[in-house]
């Protein structure tokens, strides 16, 4: 007696995808980014369909190592920095001044309603210090939001991570991606002419953060004496973020002599006084922020840089990225047509 042939199952709708959620100010860069990079792909179409007679002469990595490497690495260099600031943030060519050009949004959420207090990007300043009791400050030039402080070299410069410290234009205190305790640490700040001083205070196992506020000390704010680890406390360098609000305008005092702390605390020297014994160059700050079972260390200060870059990167190094893509959609065709090539699965017998 024959069996009767099994029929394949009747397809059924496929079910909608599940997709992670993304917080709208992250999901904003994300998009922000994808424009720019759309945009520096175009130009390299560009360049490549002019020929390579026509095509411009872009430095190499050694030649950036070359030329930053005496910023980065040798004590002398004091303000913000451009290899370490977003996309969408200007700097003067003395390293005093900055500004935020992406528009942002005005201040009418509070920052408990967002997934982080930083939502634009963001700039850091050298020198890195891994020890002393020094304080910049920054002046705001027009009616602002921004979060001030510090943060170790890995720490990106759009966000206030597990490595940053700071204080918000909202009166709260800011740590790894979220608000510190349940009070404001002081009244909000934020109107034309400002300052916000920022205190470091490295004298024995670990730093101590403080703020102050047109020349109001406003306390000790971030005690990392406290934590087990805190004899291998990564050096630390001055860090502003574009917070809920509008764009702001910065300057940053304490870093050249011609532009003096305006409201300096007993015992502190300005960043430009800052000692061989407390300063760190840039790829020890980043060795000593990795974790030892992380990507080579190279490899980490490289993507940092890079990822800092932003618009900067040499045109050459997109087309390896392009070049890198379009192997690995080659690779998967080629798995594809290797499964499609194997014998169909049979569904039952004669």
């Amino acid at each position: 007696m024959l069996k009767p042939r099994l029929s394949a199952p009747a397809s059924r709708a496929p079910r909608p995808a599940m997709s992670c959620y993304v917080p709208p100010g992250r999901k904003q860069k994300q998009e922000e980014w994808e424009k720019v990079k759309a945009e520096l792909h175009r130009k390299l179409s560009e360049q490549e369909a002019a020929g390579p007679a026509r095509r411009q002469q872009e430095p190499n990595i050694r030649s950036l190592a070359r030329k930053h490497s005496p910023m980065l690495e040798q004590l002398g260099s004091c303000g913000f920095n451009s290899l370490l600031a977003d996309a969408g943030i200007e700097i003067d060519s003395d390293g005093e001044r900055a500004e935020c050009t992406i528009q942002q949004r005005n201040c009418s959420a509070s920052l408990h309603d967002e997934a982080s207090p930083c939502v634009g990007p963001g700039l850091k300043a050298l020198p890195l210090l891994h020890g002393g009791r020094y304080q910049f400050e920054v002046e705001l030039m027009r009616p602002c939001a921004l979060v001030v402080g510090f943060s170790t070299a890995t720490s990106l410069p759009s966000c206030f991570d597990h490595g940053a410290f700071g204080y918000s234009s909202e009166g709260v205190l800011v740590h790894n991606h979220s608000i510190v305790g349940d009070e404001a640490y002081w009244p909000p700040f934020g109107s034309a002419g400002d300052v916000i001083g920022v205190l470091l205070d490295w004298q024995g196992r670990g730093p101590r953060i403080s703020f102050m506020l047109n020349g109001r000390h406003l306390g000790l704010a971030f005690d990392l004496c406290a934590d087990e680890d805190a004899g291998s406390q990564p050096p630390l360098q001055p860090h502003i973020c574009q917070g809920l609000g509008p764009a702001f305008a910065a300057r940053l005092l304490g870093t050249k002599r011609r532009s003096p702390l305006r409201c300096p605390a007993r015992g502190y020297r300005a960043l430009w006084e800052s000692e061989e014994a407390h300063f760190c160059p840039f790829s020890v700050a980043v060795a000593k922020a990795t974790p030892t079972s992380s990507a080579r260390l190279p490899t980490v200060a490289r993507r940092l840089i890079h990822g800092s870059l932003g618009t900067q990167l040499p045109l050459s190094h997109l087309a390896q990225e392009r070049h890198a893509e379009r192997r690995g959609a080659t690779m998967r065709d080629a798995e594809i047509r290797k499964v499609s090539a194997r014998s169909p699965p049979k569904f039952g017998g004669a």
